[in-house]
């Protein structure tokens, strides 16, 4: 099995990557404008960490950066790619 099927490598390139917080948009970019490319990352990390599907890796972030709060609903989007969809809770 591959951690990141080939068939979707150009989402590896240029997809379109944003974030909402209760459905309006703080961030967005493109991944051709990330300092490291999403494949060399990967290989990167890949040689310190196990990496599993379904891992996400947290590179930094595009302008628009502000706070968020207890309460507030995060999607961070990527291409093609199903988002990823949370709630901000309360700390533990």
């Amino acid at each position: 099995d591959s951690l990141f099927p080939p068939s979707s490598s150009s989402e590896t390139t240029s997809a379109y990557i944003s974030l909402e917080v209760n459905g309006e948009k703080r961030q967005g970019s493109t991944l051709d404008n990330m300092i490291w490319n999403v494949p060399d990352t990967i290989s990167y990390l890949s040689k310190y960490f196990k990496l599993q599907p379904g891992d996400l890796i947290m590179t930094g972030t595009p302008g628009g950066v502000s706070d968020i709060v207890v309460g507030d609903f995060v999607s961070v989007k990527c291409g093609t790619l199903p988002s990823c969809d949370f709630t901000i809770g309360a700390p533990e």
